[in-house]
């Protein structure tokens, strides 16, 4: 089985820290788009080129699963109906499942133009977590008086920080991985390029593809 898991940069590590803690059977290759981060800021049109060209890079691939890990392009994905030959699955449709109306769907400001919940917009977090500028993240979470629902994966890296100021939060990236079964050690594939900027967070062997 080939799994493509799909992020614009560090938001991709809490499902590679699954795979790798749970052993999910399977090839799983990383896609990480930096080139176009942070997506929270750009216009609609612009997010439906950046996905369908991803799409052409994971039919290159011949995979059997996209794993679209950011909740903007989840977004994107279903909003505008995009078609697909691989399995599609978003972790925006698994944050959509578990909402309740006494939480806030945490996110980027693209996310917040979802019609019918109550989000709350992370503004620029998501950059500010990139560049590990935990000053100024811990400013942003002082300023959190809402339960939360993790909408943003790069928000997940932060849960110690969320646990530690008694934020209420409620995260799902683990039912992303509900079809899969654990087994023999999985094997990770990245680019070469994009090995260093994740190499010190990648405890494992890796492929390059």
């Amino acid at each position: 089985m080939k799994i493509v898991l799909f992020d614009s940069g560090l938001g991709v590590l809490p499902f590679v820290h699954l795979i790798l803690k749970k052993n999910y059977s399977g090839e799983f290759y990383l896609l990480l788009d930096q080139n176009h981060f942070p997506y929270g800021d750009k216009d609609d049109e612009t997010l439906i080129s950046i996905l369908k060209n991803i799409f052409s890079e994971v039919d290159n691939l011949k995979a059997d699963y996209l794993f679209i890990c950011c909740n903007t392009m989840s977004r994107i994905y279903h909003q505008y109906s995009l078609k697909s030959k691989f399995k599609v699955v978003t972790i925006l449709d698994i944050n959509l499942s578990h909402y309740q109306m006494d939480y806030y769907l945490f996110g980027t400001n693209s996310l917040c133009n979802l019609d019918y919940y109550k989000t709350y917009s992370g503004d620029n977090l998501a950059y500010l977590i990139e560049n590990n500028r935990i000053k100024d993240v811990i400013k942003l979470l002082k300023n959190i008086d809402k339960k939360i629902i993790l909408s943003c994966t790069h928000y997940i890296l932060l849960k110690p920080l969320l646990d530690y100021y008694q934020i209420e939060y409620q995260s799902y990236e683990e039912e992303m991985f509900l079809d899969f079964k654990t087994s023999l050690p999985s094997k990770i594939y990245i680019k070469k390029n994009d090995y260093p900027r994740l190499k010190k967070f990648l405890n494992c062997d890796i492929n390059f593809y």
